[in-house]
């Protein structure tokens, strides 16, 4: 009786060309390598906080920015202040941007950029990884993380 060993020694000395695997030409794939989940590229979130911490600390109450005037300044810096303190860490791990939490809409549109210019003082902020809500003078609000990715922070000086 022969063995698996001189059956293969029998197989290769004839050689038996039954397995042509890799005599074949290489094929690539007929479809592009596509990923299967959308990545969003992830931020360091201890640098986010310590870039927003930073910001925030040159701001003045006095020196508002931006044509803003001295009493929708201080509430801008005020409701700024507290998102951080209040927010900030789950902000800056759920993925919220400076342009979501800070942003500063083009122009002179008070109100319509992100969440800290939104506030106006409201302090019943509900904040989850993807939205924010809170209620606004005549309404529930919300802000979706994300919806406006290009805003530049209120605390960039020139326009």
């Amino acid at each position: 009786m022969m063995g698996w060993r001189e059956y293969a020694k029998q197989a290769q000395g004839a050689g038996d060309k039954r397995d042509t695997r890799d005599a074949s030409p290489v094929i690539g794939p007929n479809v592009s390598n596509v990923p299967n989940v959308l990545r969003i590229p992830s931020l360091d979130p201890i640098s986010v906080q310590r870039e927003w911490r930073g910001e925030l600390a040159k701001l003045e109450d006095g020196k508002p920015l931006h044509d803003y005037s001295p009493g929708r300044w201080r509430v801008l810096v005020d409701d700024a202040c507290w998102l951080f303190n209040e927010f900030g860490d789950q902000a800056a791990f759920n993925g919220w941007s400076t342009a979501d939490l800070f942003g500063r809409w083009p122009g002179h549109h008070d109100g319509w950029g992100g969440l800290a210019d939104r506030l106006r003082g409201a302090r019943d902020l509900k904040m989850g990884a993807d939205v924010a809500t809170w209620r606004g003078r005549f309404r529930v609000e919300q802000y979706p993380r994300g919806c406006f990715p290009d805003l530049k922070p209120f605390w960039e000086r020139g326009e």
